[in-house]
């Protein structure tokens, strides 16, 4: 291994770090000045990030980021998979481990825990548990669909390439789940039609989605928050601060955020984003949060129409207990082989191990997990 300085990020960096992203990865977030300066400096949250320079090179960067997380009833900081880049001449020599390592080791007091998914490639993702440094709890599963006819063979094509003798029996095994899907999903997507459009009865009121003109994140917000927060024994913040900021302030994604309204009062939100592979578009909601299920239902139908609206390929969403019941009713079957591994690590004494590592205490959306959401 190369020996090199290891310290935290400083806003001197984000020069240098946009120029090794440029010359490295040239589609990198971290070669975007704003994104970098978004995500470290106007985090309220705090920074959590290091380089490692090898005769005054800067070859490393491992910027994890910082989100509020309730767990039970209190309220913690946590460090969540992030942006991890180390120049190709430097690989395999353990730079991402010990930069992970010095992050842990800082002692910060407001860090709590570190959580992270298939953000940290498998490779590395073998490496952290491997050294110890993080725990594999569990799988996050994922609901797709796919709303245009042969965008999943579209999608097939994208992440697969050409069939050749090492991948037919994976492509084989991806046709039979993409009729399974297709099929499903269209059954699925008529029964929610025959519905009313637009609001599905709770007792004698209904629910409205509308789009909202701006992301702007008002006490409406917090309201809802305080009013829900205990069915999440692990979950992050959703206060206006937090949504704000991850939302409305972001400097390089375009979200469409939607709003559902039952009996005039506010009952939930959902956010959703676009991603284009190749000739791929993909449809993510990044973010959904409700009083109950069945308004959460509504947000994510109003979300697949407008994917379907905009000619999305595929439409995804991470799969949990609330959505389990009526994601198939919508046409949302478990994606598959995707797999998002979660991994944990406590560093506090004051959070049970035994609490943390049960996935069934864990409210995951897609932007609580993924640096790119």
């Amino acid at each position: 291994m190369s020996l090199g300085i290891i310290r935290q990020f400083q806003k001197e960096d984000i020069l240098r770090i946009s120029k090794l992203a440029d010359s490295v990865y040239a589609a990198d977030a971290l070669g975007n000045a704003a994104y970098v300066e978004w995500k470290h400096l106007k985090n309220p949250y705090g920074s959590i990030a290091c380089t490692y320079e090898v005769d005054d090179e800067l070859v490393g960067v491992l910027a994890l980021t910082a989100l509020p997380l309730k767990v039970q009833d209190s309220y913690r900081v946590a460090a969540v998979s992030g942006d991890l880049m180390v120049h190709p001449k430097f690989r395999r020599q353990g730079i991402f481990i010990t930069m992970l390592r010095y992050l842990f080791d800082q002692k910060t007091e407001h860090i709590s825990l570190a959580y992270a998914d298939r953000s940290l490639r498998s490779a590395t993702v073998r490496g952290v548990v491997k050294y110890g440094l993080m725990k594999h709890i569990a799988d996050i599963p994922v609901s797709l669909s796919y709303p245009r006819p042969f965008s999943a063979i579209q999608a097939l094509w994208v992440f697969y390439g050409k069939v050749t003798p090492s991948n037919v029996a994976r492509y084989l095994g991806y046709i039979v789940h993409v009729i399974f899907i297709t099929v499903v999903g269209r059954l699925g997507r008529m029964i929610s039609r025959l519905s009313d459009a637009g609001a599905l009865p709770i007792g004698e009121k209904k629910v409205e989605v509308s789009e909202m003109e701006a992301l702007v994140f008002g006490d409406e917000f917090n309201s809802l928050w305080r009013e829900v927060k205990g069915s999440y024994p692990i979950a992050v913040i959703r206060n206006s601060e937090y949504l704000n900021w991850r939302y409305g302030s972001h400097p390089t994604n375009i979200y469409h955020g939607f709003r559902a309204v039952q009996g005039g009062a506010f009952r939930g939100y959902a956010v959703l984003l676009y991603t284009i592979r190749g000739t791929l578009k993909t449809a993510w909601v990044v973010d959904v949060f409700a009083s109950d299920p069945e308004v959460e239902a509504e947000l994510v139908k109003c979300c697949m129409r407008r994917a379907e609206q905009d000619q999305a390929h595929v439409f995804t969403l991470f799969r949990t207990k609330r959505n389990k019941g009526f994601s198939r009713r919508l046409g949302l079957v478990p994606g598959w082989p995707i797999r998002n591994p979660l991994l944990v690590r406590n560093l506090s004494t004051e959070i049970s191990e035994d609490f943390l590592n049960d996935p069934s205490n864990w409210y995951l959306t897609i932007a609580d997990i993924e640096d790119w959401a």
